[in-house]
């Protein structure tokens, strides 16, 4: 505070708030909210004050307050844009995007901002973890029913250990091709695909991921008349 690092009392403050509202004491996690809101309000620095509702933006995210949390990324987005600071814009944009697809459920204002970030890394020559941008391109076409219009280049930068040692990122990938498959009528490989990103999610420590290609699998054997392995996979 006597420095007046304004990013650095926010950082605090954060996890702060995290703590508390962990904790289900909402109340106490109030007055922070509302200081941490003022110290960004009074921050004239531009280029500071963008960082600060990025980070405000992730700390709602964090909460699944979605209406704030996009809030601050289009006053950061705004700032940035001014000032013409492109490298925050990155995460600034898939963050949108993810908060779209995820909170939202609205792919098609997901894939806006997704192809912002893309042609963005285009304009500044970015091309690291750039499969990851792809990833989420496919999951909204996917989501929108549009497989056609995936971009040409997507499988160039959609493979196994396209993010290097990213289990995570493997998961994910063969989530949406099972998907794929399901979407054009071949069963059984989606089915033998969704059990690959099951073990992907278990090898990337992330048992959550891994309920949502176990609830497809489920659904696809359900599909198939096959009522053991149905029940088996939802459980």
């Amino acid at each position: 505070q006597e420095l007046k690092w304004s990013y650095h009392q926010l950082l605090i403050l954060a996890r702060d708030i995290d703590d508390l509202l962990e904790l289900g004491m909402e109340a106490e996690a109030k007055p922070l909210e509302i200081e941490a809101i003022n110290i960004y309000t009074n921050e004239a620095d531009k280029y500071i004050k963008a960082h600060c509702a990025y980070l405000l933006s992730r700390t709602y995210g964090i909460h699944n307050r979605a209406n704030l949390q996009l809030e601050y990324l289009f006053q950061a987005e705004e700032l940035l844009t001014e000032i013409g600071e492109k490298d925050l814009l990155k995460p600034v944009y898939i963050s949108v995007a993810i908060t779209y697809e995820w909170l939202l459920t609205n792919s098609e204002k997901a894939l806006e901002y997704e192809y912002k970030e893309l042609n963005l890394r285009k304009e500044i020559n970015y091309n690291e973890r750039v499969a990851y941008t792809y990833l989420l391109i496919s999951e909204s076409l996917l989501g929108l029913k549009r497989i056609q219009d995936f971009p040409p280049e997507y499988k160039d930068y959609l493979k196994i250990g396209g993010i290097k040692g990213s289990w995570f990122f493997d998961a994910e990938l063969l989530w949406v091709k099972a998907r794929m498959l399901q979407a054009q009528g071949k069963s059984e490989e989606a089915q033998s695909v969704f059990q690959e990103s099951i073990s992907a999610y278990q090898k990337a420590n992330d048992p959550i991921g891994g309920i949502w290609p176990s609830m497809n699998l489920a659904e696809s054997f359900r599909g198939d008349g096959d009522i053991k392995n149905a029940i088996k996979h939802a459980l």
